[in-house]
Protein backbone atom coordinates (compact mmCIF):
# COMPACT_ATOMS: atom_id res chain seq x y z
CA UNK A 1 0.00 0.00 0.00
CA UNK A 2 3.02 1.96 0.62
CA UNK A 3 4.86 2.65 -2.65
CA UNK A 4 1.35 3.35 -4.38
CA UNK A 5 1.02 6.23 -2.27
CA UNK A 6 4.36 7.60 -2.64
CA UNK A 7 4.43 6.65 -6.73
CA UNK A 8 0.80 9.05 -6.59
CA UNK A 9 2.67 11.80 -4.62
CA UNK A 10 5.35 12.31 -6.87
CA UNK A 11 3.73 11.45 -10.21
CA UNK A 12 1.57 14.60 -8.65
CA UNK A 13 4.59 16.68 -7.67
CA UNK A 14 6.38 16.18 -10.89
CA UNK A 15 3.09 17.76 -13.32
CA UNK A 16 2.18 20.01 -11.08
CA UNK A 17 5.02 22.18 -9.62
CA UNK A 18 8.15 21.17 -11.37
CA UNK A 19 9.13 23.50 -14.99
CA UNK A 20 9.83 20.57 -17.17
CA UNK A 21 13.26 21.00 -19.29
CA UNK A 22 12.50 22.86 -22.43
CA UNK A 23 14.67 21.99 -25.56
CA UNK A 24 17.28 24.78 -26.85
CA UNK A 25 17.01 26.44 -29.31
CA UNK A 26 17.79 25.59 -32.78
CA UNK A 27 20.96 26.56 -33.98
CA UNK A 28 23.03 26.93 -37.58
CA UNK A 29 25.23 23.05 -37.69
CA UNK A 30 28.27 22.44 -39.05
CA UNK A 31 28.39 18.89 -40.83
CA UNK A 32 31.89 17.74 -41.47
CA UNK A 33 31.94 15.24 -44.31
CA UNK A 34 35.14 13.70 -44.43
CA UNK A 35 37.05 11.88 -47.47
CA UNK A 36 39.98 9.53 -47.33
CA UNK A 37 40.15 9.55 -43.60
CA UNK A 38 38.21 8.17 -41.26
CA UNK A 39 36.18 10.85 -39.18
CA UNK A 40 37.49 11.99 -35.81
CA UNK A 41 37.26 13.21 -32.21
CA UNK A 42 40.10 16.25 -33.27
CA UNK A 43 38.01 16.58 -36.18
CA UNK A 44 34.65 17.76 -34.12
CA UNK A 45 36.58 19.02 -31.84
CA UNK A 46 38.10 21.10 -33.52
CA UNK A 47 34.93 22.45 -35.34
CA UNK A 48 33.33 23.11 -31.63
CA UNK A 49 36.28 25.14 -30.68
CA UNK A 50 34.29 27.99 -33.57
CA UNK A 51 30.88 26.15 -32.56
CA UNK A 52 31.37 27.17 -29.11
CA UNK A 53 32.38 31.12 -29.78
CA UNK A 54 29.70 31.42 -32.60
CA UNK A 55 26.66 29.00 -31.15
CA UNK A 56 26.84 26.24 -33.73
CA UNK A 57 26.33 22.90 -33.24
CA UNK A 58 28.93 20.20 -34.91
CA UNK A 59 28.85 16.81 -36.26
CA UNK A 60 29.21 14.38 -38.57
CA UNK A 61 25.78 13.65 -39.54
CA UNK A 62 22.70 15.56 -41.74
CA UNK A 63 20.23 17.74 -39.09
CA UNK A 64 17.77 17.47 -41.89
CA UNK A 65 17.82 21.42 -41.98
CA UNK A 66 18.62 23.87 -44.88
CA UNK A 67 21.70 24.45 -46.65
CA UNK A 68 23.30 27.99 -45.40
CA UNK A 69 23.76 30.45 -48.40
CA UNK A 70 26.83 32.01 -48.78
CA UNK A 71 25.58 34.72 -46.29
CA UNK A 72 24.28 33.12 -43.69
CA UNK A 73 25.54 34.62 -40.76
CA UNK A 74 25.36 37.88 -42.27
CA UNK A 75 20.91 36.99 -42.33
CA UNK A 76 21.42 34.90 -38.70
CA UNK A 77 19.84 31.91 -41.03
CA UNK A 78 19.87 28.92 -38.92
CA UNK A 79 20.86 25.88 -41.40
CA UNK A 80 22.79 23.34 -42.24
CA UNK A 81 26.65 24.36 -43.59
CA UNK A 82 28.23 21.35 -44.93
CA UNK A 83 31.71 21.30 -44.82
CA UNK A 84 34.15 18.94 -46.49
CA UNK A 85 37.57 17.47 -45.04
CA UNK A 86 39.60 15.68 -47.60
CA UNK A 87 42.54 13.79 -47.30
CA UNK A 88 45.23 13.45 -50.27
CA UNK A 89 48.70 11.16 -49.76
CA UNK A 90 51.41 13.75 -51.09
CA UNK A 91 49.38 16.91 -50.89
CA UNK A 92 52.04 18.98 -49.34
CA UNK A 93 54.24 17.86 -51.92
CA UNK A 94 51.98 19.05 -54.44
CA UNK A 95 50.85 22.48 -53.15
CA UNK A 96 54.37 23.49 -50.87
CA UNK A 97 51.99 22.88 -47.74
CA UNK A 98 49.98 20.79 -45.20
CA UNK A 99 46.52 22.48 -46.08
CA UNK A 100 44.20 24.49 -48.11
CA UNK A 101 40.80 25.50 -48.10
CA UNK A 102 38.18 26.34 -50.84
CA UNK A 103 35.18 28.72 -49.83
CA UNK A 104 33.49 28.60 -52.80
CA UNK A 105 33.09 24.42 -52.75
CA UNK A 106 33.34 24.63 -48.71
CA UNK A 107 36.07 22.24 -48.77
CA UNK A 108 39.31 22.00 -47.24
CA UNK A 109 42.26 19.74 -48.31
CA UNK A 110 44.80 18.43 -46.02
CA UNK A 111 47.95 16.34 -46.85
CA UNK A 112 47.16 12.54 -45.76
CA UNK A 113 50.61 12.92 -43.12
CA UNK A 114 48.43 14.91 -40.62
CA UNK A 115 46.28 11.77 -40.06
CA UNK A 116 49.73 10.61 -38.53
CA UNK A 117 51.00 13.65 -36.83
CA UNK A 118 50.88 14.78 -33.55
CA UNK A 119 47.28 15.82 -32.30
CA UNK A 120 48.19 19.17 -31.70
CA UNK A 121 49.56 20.10 -35.16
CA UNK A 122 46.54 17.78 -36.98
CA UNK A 123 44.10 20.24 -34.74
CA UNK A 124 46.28 23.83 -35.47
CA UNK A 125 45.33 22.27 -39.34
CA UNK A 126 41.41 21.40 -39.14
CA UNK A 127 40.96 24.22 -36.70
CA UNK A 128 42.56 26.76 -39.01
CA UNK A 129 41.05 25.77 -42.31
CA UNK A 130 37.80 25.41 -40.53
CA UNK A 131 38.19 29.02 -39.87
CA UNK A 132 38.65 30.14 -43.00
CA UNK A 133 35.33 27.95 -44.21
CA UNK A 134 33.21 28.65 -41.38
CA UNK A 135 33.81 32.63 -41.58
CA UNK A 136 34.44 32.01 -45.51
CA UNK A 137 37.24 34.66 -45.49
CA UNK A 138 41.17 34.23 -46.61
CA UNK A 139 42.17 36.80 -43.57
CA UNK A 140 45.01 35.75 -41.35
CA UNK A 141 45.65 37.01 -37.35
CA UNK A 142 48.99 37.61 -36.09
CA UNK A 143 47.72 35.50 -32.88
CA UNK A 144 45.82 31.97 -32.15
CA UNK A 145 44.21 29.79 -34.97
CA UNK A 146 43.91 32.14 -37.96
CA UNK A 147 47.87 32.82 -37.58
CA UNK A 148 47.86 28.43 -37.74
CA UNK A 149 50.04 28.23 -34.28
CA UNK A 150 47.43 27.42 -32.06
CA UNK A 151 44.23 25.73 -30.67
CA UNK A 152 42.37 28.14 -29.02
CA UNK A 153 40.48 31.31 -30.37
CA UNK A 154 42.82 34.21 -29.69
CA UNK A 155 41.27 37.85 -29.62
CA UNK A 156 42.46 38.42 -33.19
CA UNK A 157 40.16 35.33 -33.85
CA UNK A 158 37.48 36.88 -32.01
CA UNK A 159 37.87 40.13 -33.46
CA UNK A 160 38.46 38.27 -36.91
CA UNK A 161 35.07 36.68 -36.31
CA UNK A 162 33.41 39.68 -35.51
CA UNK A 163 34.05 41.51 -38.90
CA UNK A 164 33.11 38.40 -40.71
CA UNK A 165 29.57 38.70 -39.89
Amino acid sequence: MRPAATTSIAIIAFGLGCPRPSSPPPKTHVRLVVVGAAPSDSMLWSCRTWGDYLGLSCGFEDSGQVECNRSWRHDHQICQLTLGLVFEAGLAQKIGHDAESDRDHRTARFDAMLLTAPVFRFRVAITHELGHLILDTAEHTKTGVMAGIDVMLSDDDKALASRTQ
